[in-house]
């Protein structure tokens, strides 16, 4: 895994009044295959967006923070 160049924070919406911090990471390509499946298992729509786009979708892993 490595750190998406510019992205080293982040937050996470737990509910209205709570936030989260966390810290970004790429999944690599292993990693991101098993969880984009999962990911497409929940949201198919996003598996056909991807057979028309030529970019690369990243997939991130967030940890949270103190």
């Amino acid at each position: 895994m490595h750190r998406q160049v510019g992205l080293t924070q982040a937050r996470i919406s737990a509910s209205e009044t709570s936030r989260i911090g966390a810290s970004p990471i790429v999944l690599d390509a292993s990693r991101k295959t098993d969880v984009y499946e999962r990911i497409i298992e929940l949201a198919p729509g996003f598996g056909e967006y991807e057979k028309r786009t030529d970019r690369v979708i990243p997939v991130f892993e967030l940890t949270p923070t103190a």
